[in-house]
């Protein structure tokens, strides 16, 4: 915590009445200077709840396009040997969150064009949330909470039975406090009541309206 710095008062008044180009260089002061550029780079994140499609459109838009498709959990997992659960187990969500923000910054440095599924808590890690907006652009693939409880039941993530009621409560809850992180997103498609093929023509509509039909970079 910075409560105890003596200047912290000082730079939190600062900060208050900065403009957002002074936000900007002092996010980029604090951070070494290491801050990836926006740039016209092909690189696209999907971000959203559980259920709202990433890896499945995400892997089919990535091949219709010809880029290349990366899963983050699955980056994550590779790089440390691990997989998401045993990671939690031994070194916490805080752990978790270090190794998520490590692996995305490397991320940011692929040279080709890349579609990225991330998790859907990424958005409330504020520091792993902002180089994601930076270095990639950023797609909110939104549904409606109906859709991603069923979604996830056909995946065979949440059990068949239960009180469903106490669950679409809990995922409303979720869903309406990261919708104002989502909305941060320059880009939203909607997945909800279409099918999959509608919501494939919709992301690559969004991708090649941003960055036009990029061809994929030689090996």
């Amino acid at each position: 915590r910075h409560d105890g710095l003596p200047d912290w008062p000082v730079v939190r008044d600062l900060l208050a009445q900065a403009s957002p180009a002074q936000i900007a260089a002092a996010k980029d002061a604090l951070s070494g200077g290491s801050r990836p550029e926006s740039s016209n780079r092909p690189r696209v994140a999907l971000i959203g709840l559980r259920g709202a499609g990433k890896s499945t459109l995400g892997k089919l838009a990535a091949e219709r396009l010809g880029w290349t498709f990366v899963e983050l959990n699955a980056e994550i997992e590779r790089e440390n040997a691990l997989s998401v659960q045993e990671i939690f187990a031994i070194y916490g969500q805080e752990g978790y969150r270090r190794l998520e923000q490590a692996a995305l910054r490397r991320l940011t440095e692929h040279p080709g064009p890349l579609i990225l599924a991330t998790s859907g808590g990424i958005v409330a890690e504020p520091l792993t949330y902002d180089l994601l907006l930076q270095a990639f652009y950023t797609i909110w693939l939104r549904a409606r909470p109906e859709e991603h409880m069923s979604r996830v039941r056909e995946q065979g993530h949440l059990a068949t039975t239960g009180d469903h009621a106490s669950a679409m409560q809990e995922l409303r809850a979720v869903l309406a406090s990261r919708e104002p992180l989502y909305a941060r997103a320059p880009a939203t498609v909607d997945t909800s009541n279409i099918p999959v093929q509608t919501m494939l023509d919709r992301l690559t509509a969004a991708i090649e309206a941003r960055f036009g039909q990029a061809a994929p970079l030689a090996d």
